[in-house]
């Protein structure tokens, strides 16, 4: 569901806050199109999660144009970091939640946005109607009814183009959606080898596999064990 990119940095020791400080300005400049940034690393001691502390990594943060989450350590840690940037994680995996979007969620706001459109249109031609019964204008009713079949063909073509965004749709006509041992969605052949564990989920369930061999990947060429 989302394009990610991966920016490696030291996150500990002489010179971190520095290195730290420079991708989060590279992000801006270079890659201005990101949505969001999450700036983040495991637990550790205070000593090892200094550099979230420093001043020139804050005010990277801080000039940020892009929104940053700040996920440093665990739940308990707290860093300068946290309080620059736009929203702190108590872990960097639930930044990753925080960032990603939920399939369900999307799935139920299509959904209400169609009940929303229904309703309108309904009370909008029983008001009509109302107004016929009360003047009792017959000229108008055969105009009348034109319009309720227009609307009736705009709810349908706003149905079709919810249903298309729904994604368990698109998943009852056969598609998955791969996900690795760590639940990252997958979407290359490349990004498995021989014995790597998979899951793949279906629009009603999912299924726990193995891969036994990569067909393709780089060059062209079959990736086998040996």
């Amino acid at each position: 569901m989302a394009d990610i990119l991966i920016y490696p940095v030291l996150v500990q020791g002489t010179g971190a806050a520095r290195v730290i400080s420079k991708a989060i300005d590279d992000i801006n400049e270079k890659f201005p199109e990101t949505d969001i940034i999450i700036t983040g690393r495991g637990g550790g001691s205070a000593e090892e999660l200094w550099a979230f502390n420093e001043e020139i990594v804050a005010r990277s943060i801080f000039n940020s144009n892009i929104p940053v989450i700040s996920a440093v350590g665990h739940e308990t840690d707290f860093t300068i970091a946290d309080f620059t940037a736009d929203l702190r994680a108590e872990t960097p995996t639930a930044a990753a939640h925080m960032a990603a979007p939920d399939v369900f969620e999307l799935k139920q706001y299509i959904n209400s946005l169609k009940n929303v459109l229904y309703n309108d249109i309904d009370k909008y031609v029983q008001n009509k109607k109302r107004m016929l019964d009360i003047y009792n204008i017959g000229a108008f009713i055969k105009n009348f009814e034109n319009k309720i079949d227009l609307l009736s063909a705009a709810v349908d073509s706003h149905k079709v183009k919810l249903d298309s965004l729904n994604p368990a749709n698109i998943m009852s006509m056969g598609y998955g959606a791969v996900l690795d041992k760590n639940g990252v969605l997958k979407g290359t052949a490349s990004a498995f080898k021989p014995g790597d564990k998979l899951t793949v989920v279906f629009s009603d369930g999912a299924a726990d596999c193995g891969v036994n061999e990569v067909r393709g990947g780089p060059h062209g060429k079959k990736q086998t064990d040996f």
